[in-house]
C-alpha cells in the first residue's frame, strides 16, 4: 500500500522561503522551485491539505507557476513534473503518477526495390498518407521514418517509371516495423532528369542537380507499352542519338550544362571542366574525358546513374569550385529470375560486353556485374569522323615557325596515320546483407591513346631541296579505381554509411620532331623512313604527370523527428603526386610530393509549415602539412506550394523555388596546358596539381523555380552567379621564358587570377504517354582575369559559350508486344564563342616570341576572334523489344543530317604573297550509324 505523507509533515521537514508568497494579497509566485518545495509551499501558504509519495519521479522538476488559486496552482505545477492532481471529497488533494503517459514512440524502417529484378531503387519517395512531406530512399534503397506513435500508418511509395504502391504498417510502443515495398515497372510517362537523387521528398528537391538515369532493365524486359531507351541507357525517348560513348554527358535537357567542344568536357554553369571532378562510386577519377566527347571515359553498360551537381550544392558532397559529377556503377541483377545474362554492344566506334551475375543464399542478395569495352578504329572508322582526323593532321606554319625554325617553308604535302586507342575494365558486387544493410565493392580501369605520326615536305619555292618534317604525337591517359562501401539503416533514427576509395591518374603526353632535307633521288616516304629511324634510335625527353589518392569516409544521419534531419561526416585523405616537364623549350620541371587533408562537416534540413525547407552547413578542411584550415558555410531555402496556396488570385500548386549561397574550395585543382607542336590533335592536355597552400576559392549564389501541371507540362528557370576572387592559373612566362633554372616547386609554375560567371536559363517541357518535347535555352557570361596577361584585364574563358539554345522531340510508336519503337530528333545552336584559334596561339606564342600578333591577328585579344553560330539537327530511329528469349535494342542514328560543317577552331598559313589566311580546322558532317545491343 502507498504511503501517504500529509504535507504538513513535509512542510515541517522542509524550509520553504517565504519570499515566494506574495503579502497582502495571497499571491504565491514560484521560479525555478522543486516540484517537491513547491508543493510544500502551496500547501503552506495557501493551507490546503496536499498529498503526495516523496518517491514520485520528476519531484525535482523546476517548476515557474503563479498565481491565488491554490488547485490551479497544484495543477501547473503537476503538469509541469509530468504527473497528475486528484481532489477527493474530504477536499484534500492527492498528488500521483499521471494517468496518461506519453506514449512511447517508434518509426517504420525498410526499402524499396524493384518487384521483378528486386533491384533497389535508391531515390524512391516513400511519405505518410494524410501527413506533409516525406523522406527519400537512400543510396541502397532504404529509408526510415521516425518519431511515430503507436498505431497503423499507411505509406506511399513512388519511383518514376513504376506504379506507385500503398502498404500499411503497424507501430508498436517504442518499436519499429519493417517494411519492403516492391514496385511494379510502368509505361515512363516522365522525364528522369532530377536533383538530388532520383525522385526526392520535395518537388523543389528537383532544383541543383540534373542526373541522367541509366535504365535499370536490360532490352526485351521493358513492359508492354514501354518506351524504347536509347543505346547510352538513359530511358528517354527525348535523349537524342549521340556519338559520343561518354555515358556521363547530359542530353538536352540540362540547364546550365555544355559540352564545351567536340575535344573538350563538360562545362557546368560556365566553369572550366577541371571546376568539377568526376567520382566514380565515390573514387576521384582526375581525367574524366579522354578525348573530348569523341571517346567517353567511362562505358555506358557500366554506369547506372549520373548525377551532375551544380552551384549551391551542400557540404556533404564535398569541395569543388563549379559542381561534382557523381556516377555510379549498375548492378541491376539479371531479370526473370536468372542467374546470369549477357549484353553485347557494338556502335561504329566501340564494341562493349557486359555480364550479370546474382547469387543469393539466406536473405543476403548478392549481384555482380563485369563490363569490358575497346575501340574499334583499327577495324573500322566512319567516313565522316576518319576524314576529319586527317584533316586535323596538318603542319600549323605559324607555330612551326617559332617554335621549330622553319620560317618561309610551306608545307602543302601531308601524310598522316592517325590512331585513337581506349579501353576500359568495370566490375561491380552489391551485397546486400538484408534489407537495411548493403556492402558494395568496384574497380575500374580505363586507359586511352591518341596518337599521329604526320609527314609532310615543305619548300621556299627557291628552287632549294624540300625540307621533310616528321612529327610524332602521342597522348595517354590511364585511370584507375577502386571503393569499397557499407550502408546500413541502423534504427528508424539513425542512417550510418563509411567508405574507403583508392583512385591513380597517369598522363604520358610525348611529342617529337625531326627534319631533313630531302636527299636526290629520294621519295618522302624514304625520308619519312630515315627520319623515324633517327627517333627511334635518340633517346627522348617524356613529361608525365601523376597524381594518386586514397579516402576514407564516415557520416551519420540522424532523424530528429518529423521535417528535421542532421548529418555529420569525416573526411581523411591522403596520397602523391608527380609533375614532370622535360620536352623543349618548356622550363624544365620535377615536382613530388605528398597530399594529405582531413575534412568534417554538419548539415541540417529542418521543414517548416511544410513549405519551406532551410539547410544550412558547414564544411571545414584541415591542411596538417600547411596549418590551414579551411571553412566551407553553405545554405540553400527551398518552398513547395501545397495545395491550396494562392498568390491573389494564382494557384501555387505545383509551384517550387530554391535558393542557394556558400563558399567553395577546391584542393586538387586542373590546368589546360595548351599544346604547341606542329601539329596538335589535341589542342591542350590536364595537368592535375595540388593547390594546398592557398587552394582556389568560390562564391556560389543560384536559384532555380519548376512548375509542374498535372498533365505532364513542366517550365524550369534558373539564374546563378558564381564569383572566383582566387583562381590558379599556369604562368606561361615561368614555364616558357628561356633561360629559367628548373625547378621542384609547384608555386612557381603558377599564378593567381579571379573569375567571374553568371547566366539564366529556362526551359519548357512536355512529357506525355506516348510523346515527349522539351525547348530551352540559357544565356551566359566567364570572364577570367589574370595579372601579367592580356594587359591584365578581364577577357571571355576559353569555354565561354554565351549563347545556348536546344529543341528534342521523342515519339514512341507502339503496337508490338514486349517492343518499343522511338523516333527521336534534337536540335542545338550556339553563338557567341571566342578564341578562336588554338589555345597555343594565346598562351604559347606571345610568351615564347615576344610578339603580340601574327598578321593581321592580336594574339593579346582572344575576345575579338569570335567563331561563327552553329546549327546542329540529329535525327534517329531506335527499337527496342525481345526475340525469341533475346533481348534486342537496336538504333539507325543520323548525327549532323544537314552536314553543316561547324568549325573547331583556326590557324593560320602565310600565302606566297606573304599575305596570312585562315584556315578552318572543321567538325565531321554527316554521320550515319547503326547501333546494336543484345542481351541473352
Amino acid at each position: 500500500m502507498r504511503v501517504l505523507v500529509l504535507v504538513g509533515m513535509v512542510a515541517a521537514a522542509v524550509h520553504v522561503p517565504p519570499v515566494h508568497a506574495q503579502p497582502g494579497d495571497g499571491r504565491i509566485v514560484l521560479r525555478g522551485v522543486p516540484a517537491r518545495a513547491a508543493l510544500a509551499e502551496i500547501a503552506q501558504v495557501a493551507r490546503v491539505g496536499v498529498v503526495f509519495d516523496p518517491t514520485l519521479p520528476r519531484l525535482d522538476t523546476p517548476v515557474w507557476c503563479d498565481g491565488t488559486d491554490a488547485a490551479l496552482l497544484l495543477r501547473c505545477v503537476a503538469a509541469a513534473a509530468g504527473l497528475d492532481v486528484v481532489q477527493r471529497s474530504s477536499g484534500t488533494y492527492v498528488v500521483t503518477v499521471s494517468a496518461v503517459e506519453a506514449a512511447a514512440l517508434g518509426g517504420i524502417v525498410g526499402s524499396v526495390v524493384d518487384a521483378e529484378t528486386q533491384a533497389p531503387l535508391p531515390g524512391a519517395y516513400v511519405r505518410l498518407v494524410g501527413a506533409s512531406g516525406g523522406t527519400a530512399a537512400d543510396a541502397i534503397g532504404a529509408f526510415a521514418v521516425g518519431q511515430l506513435r503507436p498505431g497503423t500508418y499507411t505509406l506511399a511509395v513512388s519511383f518514376v517509371g513504376y506504379a506507385t504502391a500503398q502498404i500499411e504498417a503497424t507501430v508498436g510502443p517504442g518499436g519499429e516495423a519493417r517494411a519492403r515495398v516492391a514496385l511494379r515497372p510502368e509505361a515512363v510517362r516522365a522525364r528522369p532528369v532530377v536533383v538530388e537523387g532520383l525522385q526526392a521528398p520535395l518537388p523543389s528537391d528537383r532544383l541543383g542537380a540534373e542526373a541522367t538515369v541509366a535504365s535499370a532493365r536490360p532490352p526485351g524486359d521493358a513492359p508492354r507499352g514501354a518506351s524504347a531507351a536509347p543505346l547510352t541507357g538513359a530511358p528517354l525517348p527525348t535523349r537524342p542519338p549521340r556519338r559520343t560513348a561518354d555515358a556521363t554527358t547530359p542530353g538536352p535537357g540540362a540547364l546550365g550544362i555544355a559540352g564545351r567542344s567536340v575535344l573538350d568536357g563538360l562545362s557546368i554553369q560556365g566553369a572550366d571542366d577541371g571546376d568539377h571532378p568526376l567520382r566514380l562510386d565515390g573514387a576521384t577519377v582526375y581525367e574524366p574525358v579522354a578525348f573530348g566527347t569523341l571517346v567517353g571515359a567511362l562505358s555506358p553498360l557500366a554506369v547506372g546513374r549520373a548525377t551532375i551537381r551544380k552551384a549551391g550544392f551542400g557540404v556533404a558532397h564535398g569541395s569543388a569550385l563549379a559542381g561534382i559529377v557523381e556516377v555510379e556503377h549498375a548492378t541491376t541483377p539479371p531479370s526473370g529470375g536468372r542467374a546470369l545474362d549477357a549484353t553485347l554492344a557494338l556502335d561504329p566506334l566501340t564494341a562493349g560486353l557486359r555480364v550479370r551475375h546474382r547469387a543469393q543464399r539466406g536473405g543476403a542478395l548478392a549481384v555482380t556485374t563485369v563490363s569490358a569495352r575497346r575501340s574499334l578504329w583499327d577495324v573500322a572508322r566512319t567516313p565522316a569522323l576518319d576524314a576529319a582526323v586527317q584533316e586535323w593532321n596538318a603542319v600549323d606554319p605559324v607555330l612551326s615557325a617559332r617554335l621549330f625554325d622553319t620560317r618561309g617553308l610551306r608545307f602543302e604535302t601531308n601524310q598522316a596515320g592517325s590512331d585513337l586507342r581506349f579501353s576500359d575494365l568495370h566490375v561491380a558486387s552489391r551485397i546486400a546483407i538484408d534489407d537495411l544493410r548493403t556492402v558494395r565493392v568496384s574497380a575500374y580501369r580505363g586507359e586511352s591513346v591518341v596518337e599521329t605520326d604526320l609527314l609532310t615536305a615543305g619548300s621556299n619555292g627557291r628552287g632549294r631541296p624540300p625540307t621533310v618534317l616528321l612529327v610524332r604525337d602521342r597522348t595517354r591517359w590511364a585511370n584507375t579505381a577502386a571503393s569499397l562501401r557499407y550502408d546500413a539503416v541502423v534504427s528508424a533514427r539513425w542512417t550510418l554509411r563509411s567508405a574507403l576509395s583508392a583512385s591513380a591518374y597517369a598522363l604520358d603526353p610525348l611529342r617529337a620532331s625531326a627534319t631533313a632535307a630531302l636527299a636526290s633521288a629520294e621519295s618522302i616516304e624514304e625520308a619519312g623512313t630515315r627520319l623515324a629511324a633517327a627517333l627511334d634510335a635518340a633517346p627522348l625527353a617524356t613529361d608525365a604527370n601523376r597524381i594518386a589518392e586514397a579516402t576514407l569516409s564516415a557520416t551519420a544521419e540522424r532523424r530528429h523527428g518529423p521535417g528535421r534531419t542532421t548529418e555529420v561526416g569525416v573526411e581523411v585523405v591522403g596520397g602523391r603526386y608527380r609533375l614532370t616537364l622535360a620536352t623543349e623549350p618548356v622550363r624544365s620541371v620535377e615536382a613530388v610530393g605528398t597530399l594529405g587533408r582531413v575534412a568534417a562537416f554538419v548539415a541540417d534540413r529542418r521543414l517548416w509549415a511544410g513549405r519551406w525547407t532551410v539547410e544550412p552547413g558547414l564544411r571545414l578542411t584541415s591542411i596538417p602539412a600547411t596549418g590551414l584550415v579551411a571553412a566551407e558555410p553553405r545554405a540553400s531555402v527551398r518552398f513547395d506550394a501545397l495545395a491550396g496556396d494562392r498568390l491573389g488570385g494564382l494557384s501555387l500548386r505545383g509551384v517550387s523555388a530554391r535558393l542557394a549561397a556558400g563558399v567553395y574550395r577546391q584542393f586538387v585543382t586542373r590546368h589546360e596546358f595548351a599544346t604547341f607542336g606542329p601539329s596538335a590533335i589535341v589542342p591542350e592536355v590536364a595537368l592535375w596539381l595540388p593547390a594546398e597552400d592557398a587552394p582556389p576559392v568560390a562564391l556560389h549564389v543560384a536559384s532555380e523555380g519548376l512548375w509542374q501541371s498535372a498533365s505532364g507540362t513542366a517550365v524550369r528557370v534558373e539564374g546563378y552567379v558564381r564569383s572566383t576572387p582566387r583562381l590558379s592559373v599556369l604562368d606561361y612566362g615561368a614555364l616558357l621564358t628561356p633561360g629559367l633554372a628548373p625547378t621542384g616547386a609547384i608555386a612557381e609554375i603558377l599564378q593567381d587570377g579571379r573569375a567571374l560567371a553568371l547566366g539564366v536559363g529556362a526551359r519548357v517541357e512536355r512529357t506525355g504517354a506516348r510523346a515527349a518535347w522539351s525547348v530551352g535555352g540559357a544565356v551566359g557570361r566567364s570572364r577570367q582575369r589574370v595579372e601579367g596577361r592580356f594587359d591584365g584585364r578581364w577577357v571571355p574563358t576559353p569555354w565561354d559559350e554565351p549563347l545556348r539554345l536546344d529543341a528534342s522531340l521523342g515519339v514512341a510508336i507502339r503496337g508490338v508486344r514486349g517492343a518499343g519503337l522511338v523516333l527521336r530528333a534534337r536540335a542545338l545552336a550556339t553563338a557567341g564563342r571566342t578564341w578562336a584559334f588554338r589555345r597555343a596561339y594565346y598562351d604559347v606564342l606571345p610568351t615564347f616570341s615576344g610578339r603580340t600578333s601574327v598578321g593581321p591577328v592580336r594574339l593579346d585579344r582572344p575576345e575579338d576572334d569570335r567563331l561563327p553560330a552553329t546549327l546542329r539537327l540529329d535525327v534517329g530511329l531506335a527499337y527496342a523489344g525481345s526475340l525469341g528469349g533475346l533481348g534486342v535494342e537496336a538504333a539507325l542514328d543520323v548525327a549532323n543530317v544537314t552536314n553543316q560543317r561547324p568549325p573547331l577552331d583556326w590557324s593560320l598559313v602565310q600565302q606566297a604573297t606573304g599575305a596570312f589566311a585562315v584556315r578552318t580546322r572543321a567538325l565531321p558532317g554527316i554521320e550515319p550509324s547503326v547501333r546494336l545491343r543484345l542481351s541473352f
